[in-house]
């Protein structure tokens, strides 16, 4: 049943997406994470989770949040915050974790944009020149890669740019991997 779906959804949501000229996921959210490399940063995400509420308005300070960890980072043993609790002092945490701020950690609006195939399309034949699949996998290697690492960087996601342009997708992410590391 499982094989079933992996290969019924990715369809039916491509098919969606197309009809109604939409190009997100339809079911969730894609998955993101980001590594914690310091304890600056460390106290920026604590800080960014406990202001969520605020900035979405739902209440005036992180404490007024029902559901979250911020009164019990120094009030009880609810969690583990031996930690913080070694770093900084209660003071210093509650008048951090709600001093106003602009901390960004992996919020949507930082993820480049989205464009749908017919989009991308015209951004291919601006980039590249050629008016069809054909014309672009007979450029010449050097400038197919340059384009393709162009197109990329104009948004152009890499499993699309392997779905417009026929060029296949590992080639793609090793042309992209090679551009980067000059």
């Amino acid at each position: 049943m499982s094989r079933i779906f992996q290969r019924v959804i990715p369809s039916f949501v491509y098919w969606y997406n197309k009809k109604y000229a939409r190009v997100s996921c339809l079911f969730q959210p894609r998955f993101r994470s980001s590594a914690v490399n310091n304890v600056s940063q460390f106290f920026t995400v604590i800080r960014y989770i406990h202001q969520n509420p605020v900035k979405a308005a739902i209440c005036d300070h992180p404490a007024q949040y029902r559901y979250s960890s911020y009164k019990n980072y120094f009030d009880d043993d609810l969690i583990d915050s031996s930690f913080v609790r070694s770093e900084v002092s209660v003071e210093f945490f509650r008048s951090f974790n709600c001093a106003e701020n602009d901390d960004r950690c992996l919020d949507i609006d930082d993820e480049r944009p989205r464009l749908n195939d017919e989009r991308a399309a015209n951004i291919i034949q601006r980039l590249s020149g050629c008016s069809n699949v054909t014309e672009f996998q007979r450029l010449e290697t050097k400038v197919r890669n340059e384009v393709l690492y162009d197109m990329w960087m104009a948004g152009i996601s890499m499993s699309q740019a392997s779905r417009v342009t026929g060029v296949s997708y590992g080639v793609i992410r090793k042309v992209i991997a090679a551009a980067q590391r000059k």
